[in-house]
This record gives C-alpha cells, sequence and structure tokens, in this order.
C-alpha cells in the first residue's frame, strides 16, 4: 500500500503555471488522494506556497521542505549556465536531505518530477527505494530538412545534438540514474527510444501538461460562424517554434480563402516577425499583438475558429491543451507529444518529411476547416473531451495507478 510519498519537486509554486504548476498540483493532488507527501523544493515559491497550503482540503497530509543553495551558486543564477548549476546544486542537497528524512519516517516511494529532460537525472535513486522519474522529454531533435524556417538558430540545434549525442553515451551503463529508475514517464517516442537505447525498458507515457478544473469555459463554447476563418497562434516566438512555416503556409492558401491568422506572443524571434509577415505578403491576413496578458490570451482562444501549432522540436506543448480545452479544432504536425497524445478525431496533422509537402499537408488542412465548416465543433468537441480527461485530480488518479502497477511496493 502506497501511502508515503517524496516529490523532489525544484520547480513548485502555485501562483505560476509550466513546470511550477505542475510541482505544485502533482503534490497537492496526491494528497487529496490520501497520500501523506513529503515535498522537497527550493526557496523560490516558498512565499507562495506558505500562503495557499493551509487552505488546502486534503484527506491525506503535505509537507513542505524549502532548499537553499549557496549566495555563489544564487548569483550564477542570473546566466543561462547558472541556472543549470543551480539545479544540479539543488539536487545534491536534495538527495542528502531525503537520505535524512527518510530515515527518520521511510518512504514508499520517491518520484523526481518538473525541469523533465532525460540530460538533467536525479540522485534519488540512492533511496533505494522505488524510484519514478518523469515526464520527461528532451529527446527530440529537430528535423534537418527543416533547418531553414531556424534562421540563425540552426546553429544552437546543431551544438544540441551533438551534446545530446554525448550525455547518451555517459548514461549507457549499469549505474546510471536512468537505468536504475524503476518508472519512467516520457511525453514523447523520440525520449521513449533514448531511455530504451540507454537500457531502461520500464517507460510509460503520460503527459506532463495538466489543467485545474477551473481553467475551462462553464460549457462547451458555441461559436459563431463566420464567412472568414479566424487561425490562432499562441506561444513564445523561439525559432523552434516554427512560426515561418505557418506564414508560408498561409502564402500558399489561395486569396479566394478568407482567412486571418492572429499571433498572440513574443520572444528572441519576434524582431522577425514583420519582415517575415512582409516577405510572405500576408499583411491582410496577419495579426500579430505580441505578449499580452492572461485575461486576453483567454479571449483569443474563444474568439478564434482553429488553433495551429507547427513546433518543430517540442516535447509537447502547453498551448496544444490549452486550445482544446477552449473547444479549438488542432492543426499541428505528426511529431513529438502532439504525434502521441492530441486525439486523431481532434485535429489534422500533417506529415513531417519536406517543407513543401508539410506546406501542402498544412495548407489543405486549413482549407479543409474553412470548407467544412460543421467539422470545426465536432473536432472541437473532441479536443474538449481530452481536455476534460487531463484535468489534475484525473491526471494524479492517473499516475497513481501507474505507481501501484508498476512499482514493486512490497
Amino acid at each position: 500500500m502506497i501511502k508515503n510519498i517524496l516529490l523532489s519537486a525544484y520547480a513548485c509554486d502555485p501562483d505560476k503555471g509550466s513546470e511550477y504548476g505542475t510541482g505544485w498540483n502533482w503534490a497537492i493532488h496526491l494528497a487529496k488522494l490520501g497520500v501523506n507527501v513529503s515535498v522537497l523544493t527550493t526557496t523560490f515559491g516558498q512565499e507562495n506556497i506558505e500562503r495557499r497550503v493551509n487552505e488546502l482540503d486534503a484527506h491525506g497530509t503535505i509537507t513542505f521542505e524549502f532548499l537553499e543553495v549557496s549566495k555563489l551558486i544564487k548569483f550564477l543564477y542570473q546566466w543561462q549556465f547558472g541556472v543549470y548549476i543551480h539545479y544540479l546544486s539543488w539536487q545534491i542537497k536534495a538527495a542528502k536531505r531525503a537520505k535524512t528524512i527518510h530515515i527518520e519516517n521511510p518512504f514508499d516511494l520517491v518520484h523526481h518530477i518538473t525541469y523533465g529532460t532525460y540530460k538533467f537525472g536525479s540522485k534519488m535513486w540512492k533511496l533505494k527505494i522505488p524510484f519514478v522519474i518523469g515526464p520527461l522529454g528532451g529527446g527530440q531533435h529537430a528535423p534537418n530538412k527543416f533547418k531553414k524556417y531556424f534562421f540563425e538558430g540552426w546553429k544552437n540545434e546543431k551544438f544540441r545534438f551533438y551534446i545530446d549525442k554525448l550525455i547518451v553515451k555517459s548514461l549507457s551503463n549499469k549505474n546510471s540514474w536512468l537505468v536504475k529508475a524503476d518508472l519512467i514517464l516520457v511525453t514523447n517516442e523520440e525520449t521513449k527510444r533514448v531511455v530504451e537505447k540507454i537500457g531502461n525498458n520500464k517507460v510509460k507515457y503520460f503527459l506532463d501538461t495538466g489543467l485545474p478544473k477551473d481553467f475551462f469555459p462553464e460549457s462547451f463554447p458555441k461559436r459563431k460562424v463566420h464567412k472568414t476563418l479566424r487561425l490562432l497562434w499562441v506561444g513564445r516566438i523561439y525559432a523552434l517554434k516554427g512560426l515561418p512555416l505557418v506564414l508560408e503556409t498561409l502564402s500558399t492558401v489561395d486569396s479566394s480563402y478568407r482567412i486571418k491568422l492572429t499571433i498572440v506572443g513574443d520572444g528572441p524571434f519576434g524582431k522577425h516577425v514583420p519582415q517575415w509577415i512582409e516577405t510572405y505578403n500576408l499583411k491582410e491576413r496577419v495579426n500579430w499583438i505580441g505578449k499580452i496578458p492572461w485575461d486576453q490570451v483567454r479571449k483569443a482562444y474563444l474568439e478564434n475558429d482553429v488553433f495551429i501549432f507547427t513546433s518543430l522540436r517540442d516535447s509537447f506543448g502547453a498551448q496544444l491543451l490549452e486550445a482544446m480545452s477552449f473547444g479549438l479544432p488542432i492543426i499541428t504536425l505528426n511529431i513529438n507529444g502532439a504525434k502521441i497524445f492530441v486525439p486523431e478525431n481532434a485535429a489534422i496533422k500533417a506529415m513531417v518529411t519536406t517543407p513543401k509537402e508539410t506546406v501542402l499537408a498544412l495548407a489543405e488542412a486549413i482549407k479543409f476547416f474553412y470548407d467544412e465548416k460543421h467539422q470545426r465543433e465536432i473536432y472541437g468537441k473532441n479536443g474538449y473531451e481530452f481536455a476534460r480527461s487531463h484535468e489534475w485530480h484525473n491526471k494524479i488518479k492517473q499516475v497513481f495507478e501507474l505507481y501501484k502497477e508498476t512499482i514493486p511496493i512490497k
């Protein structure tokens, strides 16, 4: 019987999304199942956690311990290399603390969550109790044939590829943490292949993204049919996100199709967006509104007809789940987490073969949703139901079953 669980959650904060929200939701929903949860985390979210933890209505208990690193490591955190050093230093401290509290109050299982990539491991296996890690990503790489969409970012992709090869080689031994894990959760088949190549076949697919119950509209959104098809793209504008692929695709769709693309977000490659729009002659078809507050992003999800997401390297893409939660049909690529998790009846997924063929497939998907207006709601409802299954309380029930089925609890 699983009663006492230790969570190693580097990122944990109830007032943030992404990794920090994952750490918080994982912890509190395990406690709501009646489990006694001990969480080791950083001091980053301490103030918000301490404010919120007493408000919880849980059947089990939940305790948080905030581990601090040295002043030097904290200073280095302001640079990207310092972020990695901070994470690894915290891991060492967390493992030492875990040994101490495990002696005082033995755990049935330890799970390392957040910042999920196979490249950065966990020392929690040294507790010599059932050890779970993930959901992990990081095994995916950008396809070489699509390098033109990365511009100056391609050199970083190639560097990442060669570093990954070295990491895989270093982990391929019987003493690596990845080999010792009793259960590894992964978000895509590329990462699954890497883990199995390293030498562990105790792998399960599990989506790293979840949504709180109050994230959803009160009911499935009903959309009026307009003469113009309203496409939506949301995200940070990085090279890997593939926004130029969307723009090139739209430029190939005949002008007789009345289409308006709204781009929400900004980022390091945002400086290129005006030039991209001009290059593809899309000034009349594209509205780039940049970074906006969440309530306006929510409004954009409700006011558009179809969500398009063409990231060329992504563990999954939280925006996909967000869009489905607002009942939007999806156009995406048949790679990475989208290939595994986005339901076939909720999306049209373009094969990633050559840029020419993929652009053609994406264009056909756009024209399909333009012509077959009644299909938008059908696809949207299917995605909405899928998103509902990924409310946090549902996800943690699912992972708890994996704990019981997979881990040799005595």
